[in-house]
């Protein structure tokens, strides 16, 4: 990764930490936004210059969640029209319905609401996944 990525900070972990490894990285960055990414996730080319865009416009909204695609096919993902009837109220003006969380892998937010609220909970990290039970 250095060396084909020079410009990319890496911040080594000891173990998996799951979700919450984002809150360790957002302490590091310096900007005012950060998009999150999954490993089967990406982002358009253009969608992120439009996401800081919407929230340039919008300075009181905090989070912006893509609109998830569905490979190969590009059939919209189901959780698209679950979020599009959020039953959150939102304010009138809002560029669209408003959400109670975020998708880990899908959202541009602003950094420094997402440090005030304190990040992911750390019950979002890989020791809780391996404390659930198993699928019956």
């Amino acid at each position: 990764m250095r060396r084909r990525y020079p410009d990319v900070t890496l911040i080594p972990a000891r173990r998996n930490l799951g979700a919450i490894a984002r809150n360790v990285a957002v302490r590091q960055v310096g900007t005012s936004y950060v998009a999150f990414c999954d490993d089967d996730t990406w982002w358009e080319p253009g969608s992120l210059g439009r996401c800081a865009d919407a929230l340039d416009t919008y300075p009181d909204v905090a989070s912006v969640t893509a609109r998830i695609m569905v490979e190969p096919s590009g059939a919209e993902d189901p959780i698209n029209a679950e979020l599009a009837n959020s039953p959150v109220p939102g304010r009138p003006g809002l560029p669209g319905p408003a959400l109670m969380s975020l998708l880990a892998g899908a959202p541009v937010l602003r950094v420094a609401p997402f440090r005030e609220a304190g990040g992911f909970s750390p019950g979002c990290g890989s020791a809780a996944r391996k404390s659930r039970s198993p699928p019956t």
